[in-house]
């Protein structure tokens, strides 16, 4: 009776140490897993950040020609009629020179 229960110590000791071995290197796959997994969900909040950022900075810079064009068309607009205010202005001057000489 002894050795049977001596027997049956042993047996639910060593079935606690395998139970302790298989529960530790179920907890290390799933902490391996959740490592890979972790990096996975970096990796595509990254990838789709820097995709976000790269439409945003294409997007200012579409604007940012858009307002250019537009401020060239402007300024160009406005030397055009400075120009012909000068050439207005040149012919009064020139007219009023010859009248008064004539």
């Amino acid at each position: 009776m002894a050795q049977s229960t001596i027997q049956a110590i042993k047996e639910a000791e060593l079935a606690a140490d395998k139970a302790l071995k298989d529960a530790a290197q179920k907890k290390d796959e799933l902490l391996k897993n959740a490592d890979i997994e972790a990096k996975k969900i970096i990796a595509d909040q990254t990838k789709a950040v820097k995709e976000k950022a790269e439409a945003d900075l294409a997007e200012a810079n579409k604007k940012k020609d858009e307002v250019v064009s537009e401020a060239v068309v402007k300024t160009e607009a406005n030397i055009k009629a400075m120009r012909e205010n000068a050439q207005a202005k040149k012919k009064q001057a020139i007219d009023l020179i010859v009248a008064e000489v004539i």
